[in-house]
């Protein structure tokens, strides 16, 4: 198979194993069947209140949805933050109606003030409810705002509760499944393009155009997806009394991560060598013909320590043979002369593959991988 058809091959394989992992375990089905039964369960509480409050039991069921978050943590931040944005809406249309009359002027100055309350830090996220809150007052309490208040308060409340102690009592998710997919993609991804760039430094490197600008670019997204899913996977364990079962799993997509990291910067640099283009002081970056198949192997021998998962014994020994190639370029690249005006490119890269190597270590060392975690 030609150079350029094997990692397109590569890349649609790895898109549809991951568009069927998306389908078959997707978070938000938990959530939404999480969310119905505390929506109905506050419902249920909200009509077992006393009169008058019992009259507005359906904004139980609002406040179910709303403490309903991804996290444990994350649950119980919003629904405090809900409750507190709520609060100061009522409070502010309470204050309104008792020194003036409703109508636009009141309604306009309710509104208004409440944005400017929403700035206040602790509210957070949820700065629209002061004044969709005191609309709720202006318009629904009628002469008598403070029984309303009372009722509607009191019931999101309820709701609010119910919501975070469904999110914290039944199966509360830890986003490990999700984390270590994204891990698994990208670093898919990255051995997709290193076995790209060896066939390309193998060949005839002058056969690179801008489209490397764009494949670049295209990393940039997948990186910050799995920075955002590991993120939100420390996150879940906060406040979970899961996490003290999968602490390790946690560290061990932290250690993953670093490397890959670090495999973005080569593939960068990759594209910068390969371009020909000049830095700021105006000099190239070259890589001398005899050094080709050296970075070509070295690239080559990266991306199959990235394909290696929940193998110790074979990573070790593929990170060897990693680590000998790349020791064999360092005394290439330290035999030859360029020009004043160009720079070993093959020096550039070699301190990225080392780098690489570097933080690949440390995971055959303490074993972190395999990454291998339960779905939620």
């Amino acid at each position: 198979m030609s150079f350029h058809v094997r990692p397109a091959v590569n890349r649609l394989l790895s898109l549809m194993r991951r568009r069927h992992a998306g389908i078959l375990r997707h978070p938000r089905p938990h959530q939404a069947w999480k969310a119905a039964l505390a929506a109905a369960a506050a419902w249920q509480v909200g009509v077992l209140l006393p009169s008058p409050t019992d009259q507005y039991q359906y904004y139980a069921p609002l406040g179910a949805v709303l403490a309903m978050y991804p996290t444990v943590a994350s649950s119980i931040r919003q629904a405090t933050q809900s409750l507190l944005a709520m609060c100061l809406g009522a409070a502010l249309a309470v204050g309104a109606v008792a020194v003036s009359d409703p109508g636009r002027v009141l309604v306009a100055s309710v509104v208004g003030v409440g944005v400017l309350i929403g700035v206040w830090r602790l509210v957070g996220e949820q700065a629209a409810w002061i004044p969709v809150s005191a609309l709720f007052v202006l318009l629904i309490g009628g002469d008598q705002p403070v029984g309303y208040v009372v009722g509607y308060l009191g019931q999101v409340a309820i709701g609010l509760a119910i919501g975070v102690a469904v999110n914290l009592a039944i199966l509360p998710p830890l986003h490990l499944g999700l984390s270590a997919r994204r891990l698994d993609d990208l670093r898919e991804t990255l051995a997709d393009e290193l076995e790209h760039f060896a066939d390309l430094v193998a060949a005839d490197r002058h056969r690179v155009s801008d489209e490397w600008a764009s494949r670049e670019r295209r990393l940039e997204p997948l990186m910050a997806e799995v920075r955002t899913a590991v993120a939100q996977a420390d996150e879940a364990r906060r406040a979970n009394v899961r996490a003290r079962w999968h602490r390790r799993s946690l560290d061990a997509q932290y250690w993953a991560l670093r490397p890959l990291e670090r495999v973005v910067i080569l593939i960068q640099d990759l594209s910068w060598v390969l371009r020909d283009e000049p830095d700021g002081a105006g000099r190239v970056l070259a890589l001398h013909e005899d050094l080709q198949q050296p970075v070509a192997n070295c690239l080559s021998e990266l991306a199959a320590v990235l394909r290696i998962s929940g193998e110790p014994d074979r990573m070790r020994e593929c990170l060897g043979r990693t680590e000998q190639l790349v020791t064999e370029l360092a005394g290439q690249v330290e035999s030859r002369t360029m020009r004043a005006d160009y720079v070993s490119g093959a020096a550039v890269l070699l301190v990225d593959l080392r780098r690489a190597v570097d933080e690949l270590a440390p995971l055959d060392e303490s074993g972190p991988m395999p990454l291998e975690v339960s779905p939620t």
